[in-house]
């Protein structure tokens, strides 16, 4: 039996038109007549030469689709470091190193990372939620989601891993939350809510994707962490920005837990309304430091006495004045200036900043692109996966390793039992017993460090730094 195959070169032929798209055609057929006959039999394959003419120069190979064609090899390569989760720069760059004689460009890589996908899609599901959904099983996440009834399309979804459940277990008396956008490819706002241990390290409590940042959605938001963290709500202390829609929400659901402002943002506010009104720098900075000896005010008498002077100094400003007073002492002094914040347990916390630095994190693993939903959902999976691993470090640093600032006859028996980070603190308020002759006059102390962070203060600790 005889089989024959005719061969012509990629530019044989003429271009034929096949749609009336908008999209410019380009073709590199010429009519090229060469060809080739191609015929098997029981002596095997034979080629004769039918016309051996061309009407063009030689070509670069560069020019052809076929030369830039992932090899079996270098596509099993390509696949496996796209399960390692390396982006398609790195990807390219080490495909170059591993085949020197590769042709292929960075768009190849893309493509065959699209493929890849679509191969998974077929085989989680069609849809984005569905391929969602079974990332988050295959994790083993808790989650809940709403969905519109008239459009039958997700609003709202919150997901927490089972490590961070683990983690927040131990230490769950302050939260962090705050929103983001830019990170997945459907725009909606991405909220993060964050944790701190004793070490001192951030830790991500729960995530979730809502339509839009209105207070119901908050609710729907807080309602669902208290019915996942359970126990009774253990949280002493939330943290946010100035977002009205969170703060309403955070009063009506979770009453019991303090509430603060974070002072970065609110330093920021002052800074964007009030440096066009200072001629120069300098006068900017004298007005900011007074306005943190102000928020730093140990009793309400310290507030009263610095809110005064800060008012005398800005006589020949009297809008600037006008605007922290209206803006934010008179509606939020409670919740960010020392005497009413260190009230209730806060651990040192007064800033948004571990939750944004969440934030920018994820968006480092993200490479600065805007994801698919479940491939947010990888990176986080990976994010916890290595704060759970320093959280442990830090703790079996604590155990294992001896600072020698901390060699006080006082912290004798705390070594090992109590973190560097507390030891740190309790250090610094030694240091304050001499600065601020306290173990002379024991109402100089304001007992900040006791009622803010459950640890001895400067008149409590006077006695063990005499007697041992």
């Amino acid at each position: 039996m005889t089989f024959l195959e005719y061969y012509s070169f990629d530019r044989g032929g003429t271009y034929r038109k096949r749609s009336q798209g908008i999209r410019k055609s380009f073709s590199k057929k010429c009519n090229c007549p060469f060809k080739l006959q191609g015929y098997y039999s029981e002596y095997g394959w034979r080629v004769n030469v039918i016309d051996h003419t061309h009407n063009h120069d030689i070509d670069d190979v560069y020019g052809h689709a076929f030369a830039r064609r992932f090899s079996p090899a270098e596509e099993e390569w390509v696949r496996r470091q796209y399960y390692l989760k390396l982006n398609a720069q790195g990807i390219f760059d080490g495909l170059r190193k591993e085949f020197p004689n590769n042709l292929s460009l960075i768009k190849g890589v893309h493509n065959l990372q699209k493929k890849i996908r679509n191969e998974e899609a077929q085989k989680i599901g069609n849809t984005p939620m569905q391929v969602l959904l079974s990332v988050l099983q295959q994790f083993h996440y808790t989650y809940e989601y709403t969905m519109n009834v008239y459009s039958n399309r997700m609003e709202n979804l919150f997901f927490m891993y089972p490590k961070s459940f683990e983690i927040w277990r131990a230490f769950h008396n302050v939260l962090f939350i705050d929103s983001t956008y830019k990170t997945s490819k459907y725009g909606m706002p991405f909220v993060e809510i964050v944790g701190v241990t004793s070490t001192g390290k951030t830790f991500l409590i729960a995530c979730e994707f809502i339509v839009n940042e209105q207070e119901a959605n908050y609710v729907w938001v807080l309602q669902t962490l208290k019915r996942t963290l359970g126990e009774g709500w253990p949280v002493s202390l939330i943290i946010t920005d100035r977002e009205l829609a969170l703060m309403n929400a955070c009063r009506n659901v979770v009453s019991n837990a303090a509430r603060q402002l974070c002072r970065v943002h609110i330093r920021r506010n002052i800074i964007k309304h009030c440096e066009p009104v200072f001629k120069n720098k300098g006068t900017l900075y004298s007005f900011l430091h007074r306005w943190k000896v102000l928020i730093e005010s140990y009793t309400i008498e310290d507030y009263i006495t610095r809110d005064e002077a800060l008012q005398e100094y800005l006589k020949s400003y009297p809008g600037v004045y006008r605007y922290v007073s209206l803006s934010w002492l008179s509606q939020y002094k409670e919740f960010f200036v020392s005497c009413w914040v260190d009230l209730h347990l806060n651990f040192g916390q007064y800033n948004t900043n571990r939750v944004k630095s969440e934030h920018a994190l994820l968006k480092s693993h993200l490479d600065g692109k805007i994801a698919r939903p479940h491939r947010l959902v990888e990176c986080i999976t990976r994010i916890v996966d290595s704060q759970h691993i320093a959280i442990r470090e830090t703790f079996s640093k604590s155990k294992i390793k001896h600072n020698t600032d901390y060699d006080l006859p006082c912290f004798k028996r705390l070594h090992g039992f109590v973190s560097h980070n507390a030891l740190e603190i309790m250090l610094q308020e030694i240091k304050r017993i001499k600065d601020d002759d306290i173990a002379g006059d024991s109402s100089h102390c304001g007992c900040k460090l006791f009622t803010s962070c459950g640890l001895p203060c400067a008149c409590g600790l006077v006695f063990y730094v005499h007697h041992g």
